[in-house]
């Protein structure tokens, strides 16, 4: 079935200075150490005239799953994000892809960064889908839940 989250922030950066700070890898390197309880580390970042792709690997703690999940686990799940953000004239679009190691699990995500009066509003928005049977639609809302509280913390540093 799957779960939908959806942050918007409203900053005082124009769309041209968010892109500017998007391309510098110090930025990714600080989103990395806001992901705690996560252990997550940056993969790397690519940038173009038009474009920055930043990947990060994420160990997701165990005690963000129900506890009969954390019984069966080997390890603790990990995933690698994957985003992509691309000027497109005023504004930014954004496309993020999760993939994920130890769950059955599948995400994915768009963003939009468009100009405002005051700045630029920034919205993201994740699909989320875990199948694993009984319990999924819990350890998606454990999860989402989480990665709201995340999400919020990374668009703070966009401001």
């Amino acid at each position: 079935m799957g779960t939908t989250l959806s942050v918007r922030r409203d900053q005082s950066r124009r769309v041209a200075d968010v892109m500017l700070l998007m391309s510098a890898e110090t930025h990714w390197v600080e989103r990395a150490r806001l992901s705690r309880p996560m252990e997550t580390t940056l993969e790397g970042v690519v940038v173009s005239a038009d474009e920055v792709t930043a990947t990060t690997r994420s160990v997701i703690p165990l005690d963000w799953l129900p506890s009969a999940m954390r019984g069966l686990a080997k390890a603790p799940p990990a995933v690698r994000r994957i985003e992509r953000w691309r000027r497109r004239g005023e504004r930014l679009d954004g496309v993020m892809t999760f993939t994920f190691r130890g769950i059955d699990a599948t995400a994915a995500g768009s963003g939009l960064v468009s100009p405002i009066d005051a700045g630029s509003t920034i919205e993201v928005t994740i699909d989320i889908a875990v199948r694993i049977p009984f319990v999924g639609g819990t350890v998606e809302r454990l999860v989402a839940a989480q990665l709201e509280d995340m999400l919020r913390r990374e668009l703070a540093l966009l401001d």
